[in-house]
């Protein structure tokens, strides 16, 4: 019934039909559950295998990843990648937008 009215367009409506039928996911016990099936590791960040900054400079300087740089990183490829991949959200489509267009890269 929800999706039928979602479709509708009526998503206040679509909203209360499945709030009203849920049960609360908070219980008592759902913090020790939630816990126990994610524990919680060393925050402490390794680094004896991370290169140095001045490493990291060497790297850059380098043609091969320079070209690396061009081809995957470059403004062109990356607003090709995002007009290209799925979106997050259906609201550009909804409001009668051509997503790809909103970028500007068109």
């Amino acid at each position: 019934m929800a999706q039928k009215q979602a479709r509708a367009g009526n998503l206040s409506k679509a909203n209360q039909t499945v709030c009203s039928v849920l049960k609360a996911a908070f219980g008592h016990d759902t913090l020790h559950k939630l816990q126990e099936k994610t524990p919680v590791g060393s925050v402490v960040f390794d680094k004896q295998s991370w290169p140095t900054t001045d490493a990291l400079d060497e790297l850059h300087r380098h043609d091969k990843w320079l070209n690396i740089q061009e081809n995957s990183f470059s403004i062109k490829k990356v607003g090709q990648y995002f007009r290209n991949c799925k979106p997050l959200s259906a609201q550009a489509r909804m409001d009668g937008e051509d997503a790809n267009t909103l970028d500007g890269y068109s």
